[in-house]
């Protein structure tokens, strides 16, 4: 039986192409033109990462594209929540992806490489940015921020990479990997493309990071990110500390860099951005 065409979308960093067949949804995912690295090739067999309830995290394989299979739908979070009234729909998968971060957290880092996005942003910060419009706005961001900021953020960025206690991170925890299970109450969590070893408060502070940049933007209302809030640190099992607050910042600088670098240049968006950044950064460190 053929797969039949769901949805495709992509950027320059990351393609999905999402197709249906007799086990449910197949989901493709390929790193776009411009992608800096290839996938992580940490194999995920050997390593204590199963089901929790009907949370539960699916696997590609290994290959240059990651192929998904037995997916429960064709729409991620991400999606949903571009949809009125779903936000407090999804709690049940906020909550399944925490217990699922926890349960992945419980595995040592199977090697020293940082996730991909950490060392994106690393190489950005530090002036090594790997595209012309994501170096020009090194230089803008720089101006907008001031040099004290640059140089917390790169402080940030290295206590990633250094930290004493590494863990199984996730890498990319985004709600475009989380596809709720509405049925069964339950979630699909996409894993695999970005293994590596990073503090155990990496993961949930980026995905926390998302949310915040989703109500600070009006995307969500304060409501609806209190409860998806709760649902993932109910989920963990473990309160987060003033970490967090780093990882908002540091979520929110990446997608502004994803975005100049893989989609294209919006003036408005990078100066609406760089003005909650410094609010944010000061309010971290008051």
């Amino acid at each position: 039986m053929n797969d039949t065409l769901v949805d495709e979308y992509g950027t320059g960093l990351l393609r999905t192409v999402i197709s249906a067949d007799q086990d449910g949804y197949v989901w493709r995912r390929t790193p776009g033109l411009w992608a800096p690295a290839p996938f992580a090739s940490i194999e995920h067999s050997g390593l204590a990462l199963g089901e929790i309830e009907n949370a539960r995290m699916v696997f590609g394989g290994t290959g240059d594209s990651r192929i998904y299979r037995g997916v429960r739908d064709h729409r991620s979070a991400a999606s949903l929540l571009a949809e009125p009234a779903t936000p407090t729909e999804l709690r049940s998968a906020l909550r399944g992806t925490g217990a699922l971060l926890r349960a992945m957290h419980e595995n040592p880092a199977p090697t020293s490489d940082p996730p991909k996005a950490v060392v994106r942003l690393r190489h950005w910060l530090s002036g090594r940015a790997r595209t012309p419009r994501a170096a020009y706005a090194e230089q803008r961001l720089s101006g907008a921020l001031g040099a004290a900021r640059m140089v917390l953020l790169n402080s940030w960025c290295v206590d990633l990479l250094t930290a004493s206690e590494m863990v199984l991170s996730h890498g990319a925890p985004g709600l475009g990997v989380i596809v709720p299970d509405a049925e069964r109450d339950g979630v699909d969590l996409l894993s695999g493309e970005d293994f590596g070893g990073a503090p155990w408060y990496f993961d949930v502070g980026w995905l926390l990071g998302e949310l915040c940049e989703m109500h600070l933007a009006e995307l969500i209302d304060a409501d609806s990110f209190g409860a998806l809030h709760d649902a993932l640190i109910e989920g963990y099992g473990r309160d987060l500390d003033v970490d967090w607050n780093r990882m908002v910042v540091l979520r929110i600088l990446l997608r502004l860099h994803d975005s100049i670098a893989y989609v294209g240049w919006n003036p408005g968006r990078f100066a609406q951005t760089a003005g909650l950044l410094r609010y944010l950064i000061d309010r971290s460190v008051l």
